[in-house]
């Protein structure tokens, strides 16, 4: 997905992203124009790298916060389904659905 004009082939229901939201620099307007391709069942998957100290990941700085991760989501028409815990060490997993 391009970080400036974002599009999804047709008929994609799962957007997954690991550790993209710090290269994006409107991420409101870039997951809303994801968003608005998706089908109303379609289900958006994000890997964000934990903030504090860890061995890996970009630096705090460039890390986004959940509190944040979760508005940006939010504002793009996103519901949080779920959160994956403990399943990756450094990263926060979670599963949102497209808002109906």
């Amino acid at each position: 997905i391009d970080s400036k004009a974002p599009e999804i082939p047709e008929n994609i229901d799962i957007v997954f992203m690991c550790d993209v939201m710090h290269h994006i620099a409107n991420p409101i307007e870039w997951m809303t124009g994801i968003v608005k391709q998706l089908p109303s069942n379609a289900q958006f998957h994000i890997i964000e790298f934990k903030p504090g100290d860890i061995p890996n990941g970009p630096p705090e700085s460039a890390k986004i916060a959940p509190e944040k991760l979760l508005e940006i989501a939010r504002s793009a028409g996103l519901v949080l389904d779920r959160q994956v815990g403990d399943l990756l060490p450094y990263q926060s997993y979670y599963i949102f659905k497209k808002q109906t």
